[in-house]
C-alpha cells in the first residue's frame, strides 16, 4: 500500500489539529433529500436494539443469554454506513490527533483499511462465539478479497490469509404499514435481532437481513475468525477487543460531527453505544 494514499490528504492537518482546529470531515454533504428510507430505517432499529441490549446488561443479565449474534449484525451494519458516509478518508483528514493518527498508522501497517477494519472485527464474532453455541450455522464460508498480512499491530500470523465475508446478520423486523418512529420515540424498542420460525410466522412484519455479507464496505472477518478466536491466549482476545473498543469510540467522535449524525439522529445513538457494550464486554472478559 502507498502511505501516500493515506497521508496525502493530512498535509497541514496536524498542525491544525493541535491548535484545536475543528475536525474536518470528508464525506459527501448530506441535504434534506438525500435521506433514504434503507438508512433510516437500520439506524433507527440499531438504536433501539442496542439501547435494549446495553439495559440488559446493566440489568445484569448473564453474557450466555444475550443476544450477541444481534448485536455483532447491528454493529458491523453500522461501520458499514459509517464508511459509506467516508470514514476511512476522515480518520486520514484527522492525522496527527492522536486517536485517528493511531487508526491510520495502524490501517497502513495491516496493509489496507479493508485489513484492517477485518481484523478489528474479530472481536464481534469472538463474543457471538464464547456465547452462541449455534455460531457455526452463521459463517459465510465464502472466502472474500481482503487479504490480511499477519504482521500487523492487530493481526499475527494466526490471522494470515484471506479473509471470508462476515456471518449471515440476524434479521429484525419492522411491522407493515408501520413507518419507523423517530429515533427519540420509545417506541422504537420491539423484538429484534435472531428471530425464531414462530415469531416470523406469526409476526404481521417485513423482515429484513441487517446487512449484506458481500457489500464493499461491510467489514470482512479474517477466515474461520470463530475457530481462530478459541485458540487466541485471553491476552491476545483482550487486545483485539481493546482496539475495536479505540475504533468504536473513534468512529462514534466521527458520527457525531458528521452529516451522517446530523441527518440520522439514531446513527449517533447507535454509534455511541457500540463502544459502551464492548467496554462492558471487556470488563467481564478481561478484568
Amino acid at each position: 500500500m502507498n502511505r501516500r494514499r493515506f497521508l496525502g490528504a493530512s498535509a497541514g492537518v496536524a498542525t491544525g489539529l493541535a491548535v484545536g482546529r475543528k475536525l474536518q470531515f470528508l464525506d459527501r454533504k448530506v441535504q434534506a433529500q438525500d435521506i433514504d428510507w434503507w438508512t433510516y430505517t437500520l439506524t433507527n432499529e440499531a438504536a433501539g436494539f442496542l439501547t435494549q441490549f446495553n439495559q440488559n446488561l446493566d440489568a445484569g443479565v448473564p453474557a450466555n443469554q444475550m443476544n450477541w449474534y444481534g448485536f455483532m449484525s447491528a454493529a458491523l451494519a453500522i461501520r458499514s454506513i459509517e464508511r459509506d458516509y467516508g470514514l476511512d478518508a476522515t480518520l486520514e483528514s484527522w492525522y496527527g490527533w492522536d486517536p485517528a493518527t493511531a487508526m491510520v498508522d495502524a490501517a497502513y501497517q495491516e496493509g489496507s483499511w479493508d485489513s484492517f477494519h477485518a481484523v478489528a472485527a474479530l472481536p464481534y464474532v469472538g463474543l457471538v462465539v464464547d456465547n452462541d453455541p449455534a455460531w457455526e450455522q452463521y459463517r459465510s464460508y465464502q472466502s472474500s478479497d481482503v487479504w490480511i498480512s499477519g504482521n500487523g499491530p492487530l493481526s499475527t500470523p494466526n490471522e494470515a490469509g484471506w479473509a471470508e465475508y462476515a456471518m449471515r446478520p440476524a434479521l429484525f423486523t419492522i411491522p407493515k404499514n408501520d413507518p419507523p418512529p423517530p429515533p427519540e420515540d420509545n417506541a422504537i424498542m420491539r423484538l429484534h435481532g435472531g428471530l425464531d420460525a414462530a415469531t416470523i410466522a406469526t409476526c404481521d412484519c417485513e423482515i429484513y437481513p441487517w446487512y449484506q455479507s458481500t457489500s464493499p464496505s461491510l467489514p470482512r472477518v479474517p477466515l474461520e475468525s470463530g475457530i481462530l478466536w478459541w485458540p487466541l491466549f485471553k491476552a491476545d482476545q483482550c487486545k483485539l477487543l481493546n482496539w475495536s473498543i479505540y475504533l468504536a469510540t473513534t468512529t462514534a467522535i466521527f458520527v457525531n460531527n458528521s452529516p451522517l449524525g446530523q441527518s440520522y439522529k439514531a446513527a449517533r445513538i447507535a454509534a455511541s453505544l457500540i463502544p459502551v457494550i464492548l467496554t462492558a464486554a471487556s470488563k467481564s472478559f478481561c478484568s
